[in-house]
């Protein structure tokens, strides 16, 4: 992707859409060790923690951290790069960041905890917080309470009681996440002197509070909710936001191509188009394959081409 393409390509009277996901940051410097601590986010040890799909990837996949400066500054200005090589429009994957993460336990940065204490002070019940054990909210650190209790980390975490101080860091976790992307969208829009729509991967199953913030979806396609019901819930639930809902072609775990999966791609595309939604062509798709390389799917033209008019 770079300003001779999309020039190129506009001249076609076609559009571009850019990408941006967790770890879309300007300056980066993987050839330094331990490169992703500065911008990850952080377990209760200060270990980086990464998504549990990306774990088996070869090097380490960064998560940043919502409420980090710098990743804040680097995805700023890595956004901005994308409208000054001339596309219409982003994608956003993986956005629900920190609310994610703390299915993972994280993130526990010091931003965090500055942060948590700030929105304890606005938002917890002062009794609460006293039966909770904490007597002195300004001094507050979350991370070191759990430490001092042997609470579970990383992954074990989640699978914790959500008691009234988890159930307050899950939410203040949400409502940075939601920060992140209404700051970055209207520092954007600021920046291109114009509205930039931004779709979101909401899988076609979330549309949460997150989700919510943009402007519509490409949601990557489970193969099992690939099927009419499946489709005409997504759809409905979209539709009732006001937004539109696009599809890949139904992922499978196997890169092999069947007829069967042949056949389910093709009755994707008719009900997507009988529902009025839109598909991307089943061509250069990423798979969820665990493995050092993952595989992606290039469709030949005579499978489906017929079917997009």
């Amino acid at each position: 992707l770079n300003a001779d393409f999309v020039a190129k390509v506009r001249t076609l009277g076609c559009t571009v859409s850019g990408a941006a996901a967790n770890g879309t940051i300007v300056g980066l410097d993987r050839k330094q060790p331990d490169w992703f601590l500065p911008y990850s986010i952080l377990d209760l040890n200060g270990q980086a923690v990464e998504a549990p799909w990306m774990r088996p990837w070869p090097g380490h996949a960064l998560w940043d951290c919502a409420n980090n400066p710098r990743s804040r500054a680097g995805y700023l200005e890595y956004v901005k790069g994308l409208v000054d090589l001339g596309v219409r429009d982003i994608q956003r994957d993986d956005p629900s960041m920190n609310l994610n993460a703390t299915n993972w336990g994280a993130c526990f940065c010091p931003y965090c905890m500055t942060g948590f204490r700030a929105y304890l002070r606005q938002h917890a019940d002062p009794r609460k917080l006293a039966e909770a054990g904490v007597t002195d909210v300004a001094h507050f650190d979350y991370a070191a309470y759990l430490r001092e209790r042997q609470a579970p980390v990383g992954d074990e975490f989640a699978r914790a009681p959500r008691d009234f101080l988890k159930d307050q860091f899950i939410r203040f976790q949400e409502q940075s996440t939601i920060e992140f992307h209404g700051w970055w969208r209207a520092e954007l829009d600021k920046y291109a002197r114009r509205h930039v729509p931004v779709s979101s991967n909401n899988g076609m199953t979330d549309f949460g509070p997150i989700h919510q913030l943009f402007d519509f979806y490409i949601g990557e396609l489970s193969y099992s909710h690939a099927t009419p019901e499946g489709l005409y819930e997504g759809m409905s639930r979209a539709r009732a936001l006001g937004k539109s809902q696009g599809v890949t072609m139904p992922l499978r775990h196997e890169a092999t191509p069947t007829a069967e999966w042949t056949r389910r791609t093709r009755q994707t595309i008719a009900t997507c188009y009988a529902l009025g939604m839109h598909i991307e062509a089943p061509w250069d798709t990423y798979l969820p394959i665990h493995s050092e390389t993952p595989a992606r799917y290039f469709g030949q033209p005579e499978e489906c081409a017929d079917l997009f008019v």
